[in-house]
This record gives C-alpha cells, structure tokens and sequence, in this order.
C-alpha cells in the first residue's frame, strides 16, 4: 500500500512539472511536437518536415532550443492574455522553452485568424535582435500571409531565423563567456609557460654579470 501511495505521488509530481500538464492548468495549449505545433492546421507536410530538420539542425549546431506553434485566435484559449504578444511571451515561459541557464529560445507564434505573429526571444539575446526577428516577419513572412500561404510564410521565417543565429558572430555572441573564460585559461597558461622557460634558461645560462669560468681565471692585456 505505502509503496502503490509513494509511487501515485512520484507520478503526480512528474506530471505537475511537465510543460504539457502545466500549459493545461494554465489554459495554454500542450506542446504536441519538439519543434512544430500547428494547432491551427495550415502547414502543409514538407513545409513542417523542412522546419523541423532546421530547428533541430539549430539545436545540434548552437544548442538553440525553437519552436514553431499556430493557432487560430489567442482568445481561443482561456488565458488572460490580451494579444498574440502576451500570449507568446506566457507560452514562452509556460513551456520552458530554451536553455534555462542561457535564456536563448525562440518561439514563433502564428494567429491565422487573428492576422497576428509574433517571435519571442529569450532574455540572453542583445536588444539588436528586435530589429532583426522584426525585418523577417515583415520582409519573409507577411507578404506569404497576404496571399493565405501560411505554410510557406511560416517556413520562410523560420529560414530567416536559423540563418541569423546560424552566422558566426551570432554562435560567438551566444558563447561570449565561455569563449572569454577559455582565453583568459590560454593566456595564463602561456604566461606561466612562459616565465617556466626563462627560468630554466637562466639556470643554464647565466648572465656574464653573474657567471663564473668553469675554466679558472685569466688575464688579457694590449699593446
């Protein structure tokens, strides 16, 4: 009996903690795939397969955890949530998406009947990015939007977005710490390298100043 209880109550803690029971609790929908979640319907097979190949391509590459997620209307779903914006930015959190130490995960949300989408990025990314996400919706994604080519607006994006967090100063930016760490170690190491060797060089060669003949003295003179 106490084991069947303790086993109930493991089981309920792991539930309690996993993104889908508490997107549920919350009123948010549940994460049905690691990258595309199209609970609106519109992406076609080859789009959702090229986007999941990228997103998980990303992920290998940079560590960079994306998802994908449509739907019909944010007031679809009793939230609180007041836009397509706070909407993003609570299922963002509601689903951990990212790495949580470095807070570098992005989430594109598409309201089809809304006519609203939004790219939320994680707190790790410089404020430049805003700019960035903002020149892929208008330039990659809204003009497929228009034409209800949502399916390939939606990859298109999603192409943007890999290629600028794919670039290298994005992956240097991304591990800037790790990299400053690593070149700091380097260059200690170098230094005490460094002073090692001259140490042993003086021991074997001294300084004239300081050396002494192993050959005796001696006696020079000019004429």
């Amino acid at each position: 009996m106490k084991r069947t209880m303790k086993m109930a109550v493991l089981l309920f803690i792991f539930l309690v903690a996993s993104p889908a029971f508490s997107a549920q609790m919350r009123g948010y929908p549940y994460p049905v795939d690691e990258y595309v979640n199209d609970y609106a319907g519109v992406m076609n097979p080859q789009d959702a397969k090229a986007i999941h190949q990228k997103f998980r391509d990303l992920e290998s590459r940079t560590g960079i955890e994306a998802v994908v997620v449509t739907i019909n209307d944010f007031n679809d779903y009793i939230t609180g949530d007041t836009s397509v914006e706070t909407f993003a930015k609570s299922l963002f959190n509601v689903w951990g998406v990212g790495n949580k130490k470095e807070n570098d995960g992005i989430l594109i949300v598409v309201a089809v009947k809304a006519r609203e989408c939004y790219i939320k990025m994680g707190d790790g990314y410089d404020n430049k990015y805003d700019s960035v996400m903002k020149e892929i919706i208008e330039q990659k994604m809204i003009p497929h939007f228009k034409a209800n080519n949502f399916s390939r607006g939606i990859y298109e994006g999603v192409s943007g977005v890999v290629g600028k967090l794919s670039t290298t100063w994005a992956v240097i930016w991304r591990y800037r710490w790790q990299i400053t760490v690593a070149v700091l170690l380097i260059l200690l190491l170098l230094s005490n390298r460094t002073t090692y060797t001259t140490s042993r060089w003086r021991h074997r060669h001294p300084t004239p100043s300081t050396a002494r003949s192993s050959f005796g003295g001696g006696a020079s003179g000019k004429w």
